[in-house]
């Protein structure tokens, strides 16, 4: 039998006995495919009481009288099935799911995504599944747009005037962020990144990341990664060094301010004599010696912390001079002098105390104070001379009677003089307190 090309609808052959059949038979088929519309295309076996007239699209794995006709259109004509083959462009309307579908010579496709169009029914409830503005969503980025510029503006004319944009992530392990790209490759991310606290983060390849700033969600404190700031300036650490050795600079840090303390001098030892006194002078406080330093290009550097002065003897000695505070070369600060010793006497006399350290290296320097004078007004009446006090305070106390010196309780405090009141016992005096090394580090 002779069919149309397109339709496949039998034709009339010339001289045809019983042409009405053929002719029949031809509008049977246009009736099923013109204006092509079927029940539902989900079925894969026959309906159990199909009615003359219903069609259906044939699910894949078709069994029964539909076994074979997968992707079909099965048409109930006359109590049996006649099945129309599809070709490409042939249109289908599925009535369950108010859904036309279109044939691309091998599948069934939904029309409305194959022609880039909005389904009316996705604006049903306001809401649509995908929306793309010179540019096309998929499944992650269901809202897609390829302009030079995007704009939001707030409401002015019957709105609040504000505005505000939301970005809400399901649990705090997630991120909630603006990404930042470079040819499709991220640079750059800000927002809640795993956590509540907000976070900026930067990438040179989109692989490897380094935290910029964090923002604490529950103090809102601020903090930056060492070198943070690229014209440096924020304090790192503050470190009192008391011994002597290296100090190495840390990653990040540039910027040194150093506090060099000289050790403190001891005080003067006091002779005995049973009928006679005596009384020695406080030591020096050590010198105070500050620089701000650039150690960017420096890895280390020795560093010396000055020992205290010892107290001079109980045979009226003088006090120990103080060692000598250093961070290498660049900041110095020389110790206090030690104080002067005084032999047994009756008579009133004095003796002076140590001089306060000077310093030798750093861009400020300050003169430590001088110890206290050792006074002895006869043999019975003296007082040993005051240790003098540091930057820190701490020069110890002069005494009367028959009593050694003390040490200085401070770092660079000088040590105060004995004294010895009739007494054949002399005393010595204290010693001096060691130096110190303060560094406030800076990137």
């Amino acid at each position: 039998m002779t069919t149309t090309p397109r339709l496949a609808l039998p034709l009339i052959e010339a001289a045809q006995a019983q042409k009405h059949v053929t002719h029949n038979e031809a509008l049977a088929r246009l009736d099923a495919e013109v204006q092509l519309a079927v029940a539902d295309r989900d079925l894969a076996a026959p309906p159990s009481s199909p009615v003359d007239g219903e069609q259906w699209l044939v699910a894949a794995g078709a069994t029964g009288a539909w076994s074979g006709r997968s992707g079909t259109i099965a048409a109930r004509r006359d109590g049996a099935w006649i099945f129309l083959a599809p070709a490409a462009g042939w249109l289908c309307w599925v009535s369950d799911e108010a859904r036309l579908l279109v044939h691309d010579g091998t599948l069934w496709r939904d029309f409305a995504d194959t022609a880039g169009l909005m389904r009316t029914g996705a604006l049903a409830d306001g809401t649509l599944d995908r929306l793309g503005v010179s540019a096309t969503p998929d499944a992650t980025n269901r809202l897609a747009v390829r302009s030079d510029a995007v704009l939001f503006a707030a409401d002015d004319t019957g709105g609040s005037g504000s505005i505000h944009a939301t970005l809400n992530k399901a649990a705090g392990a997630h991120d909630a962020a603006l990404v930042f790209e470079t040819a499709w490759s991220a640079r750059a991310l800000v927002g809640l990144l795993g956590g509540d606290d907000f976070a900026l983060k930067v990438s040179p390849d989109g692989s490897a990341w380094t935290e910029a700033i964090r923002v604490a969600a529950a103090t809102g404190r601020l903090t930056l990664p060492p070198g943070g700031l690229a014209g440096g300036g924020r304090l790192l650490a503050s470190r009192f060094l008391t011994a002597s050795g290296t100090w190495t600079r840390p990653t990040g840090v540039r910027l040194v301010m150093v506090f060099a303390l000289g050790a403190g001098g001891g005080g003067g030892g006091a002779a005995g004599g049973a009928t006679t006194g005596a009384a020695g002078g406080g030591g020096g406080a050590g010198g105070l010696s500050l620089a701000l330093l650039d150690v960017s290009s420096i890895a280390s550097r020795t560093v010396t912390i000055g020992t205290g002065g010892v107290g001079g003897t109980s045979s009226g000695g003088d006090g120990g001079s103080g060692g000598t505070t250093a961070f290498g070369s660049d900041v110095v600060a020389l110790g206090g002098s030690g104080g002067k010793g005084m032999g047994a006497g009756t008579w009133g006399t004095a003796v002076t105390g140590g001089l306060g350290g000077t310093t030798s290296a750093g861009d400020t320097g300050f003169v430590g104070a001088p110890g206290d004078a050792g006074l002895r007004f006869d043999g019975g009446n003296v007082v040993s001379g005051s240790g003098a006090a540091s930057f820190f305070g701490g020069g110890a106390r002069g005494n009367v009677g028959t009593v050694a010196g003390g040490a200085g309780s401070a770092r660079g405090g000088g040590g105060s003089g004995g004294s010895v009141a009739l007494s054949a016992s002399g005393s010595a005096g204290g010693a001096g307190a060691d130096g110190l090394l303060w560094i406030w580090e800076f990137e």
